[in-house]
């Protein structure tokens, strides 16, 4: 049998060698990841997802509700996953508005609703967020997920029933959200 050798002595690989390493090369370098984006509803962009913009009140707006998910998060202390939903409060109005985060619902078709086991805003983790006028408050609810999703793969689909006092105007909302599939590069990670 006749090898072929390189210039250093090394056994000269065929072109198909060299075709599937630069294929394995190219695979590791990028991912698929999912984000996940409102299905309805006006949509504004977010630093990694997409979000649905919601005037507040509806009728006469003073401010403006965006929610938007990054989705499947671990809970090291938990030692599971949770869903996290990100809401950008503004109120341009001139009255203080609340958003209670125990009463904010997280839809999992046929999984019992469930409220967030944790809250962050700011610096804290109060369970009533207050938005003073001409302010702007990010609240990160973190909702527990069943033990059979614990990966974006796992949730297709999920809705958010959120709540907010604009001031004596009671606003109750669903956003639906659907899983969208994107490749990250390397520089993304």
């Amino acid at each position: 049998m006749h090898q072929h050798l390189g210039m250093n002595g090394v056994r000269a690989h065929q072109p198909i060698c060299w075709l599937a390493m630069l294929a394995i090369l190219t695979l590791g370098a990028c991912a698929v990841r999912y984000s996940y984006a409102p299905r309805a509803g006006s949509t504004a962009k977010m630093p990694d997802s997409v979000t649905a913009e919601y005037p507040i009140p509806p009728t006469l707006p003073r401010g403006v509700l965006r929610v938007a998910s990054v989705g499947v998060v671990a809970q090291p202390a938990e030692r599971r996953h949770a869903l996290q939903v990100t809401f950008v409060i503004l109120n341009e109005g001139d009255r203080m508005w609340r958003f209670d985060t125990r009463e904010q619902r997280l839809e999992l078709g046929l999984h019992p609703r469930t409220t967030p086991l944790f809250g962050s805003v700011g610096d804290g983790a109060p369970a009533v967020v207050e938005i003073p006028p001409g302010s702007e408050q990010v609240v990160d609810l973190l909702f527990p997920l069943p033990s059979q999703i614990q990966q974006d793969t796992d949730l297709p689909t999920f809705g958010v029933v959120w709540m907010l006092d604009a001031a004596g105007d009671v606003v109750v909302r669903r956003t639906v959200f659907d899983r969208r599939s994107r490749t990250l590069n390397l520089e993304d990670w």
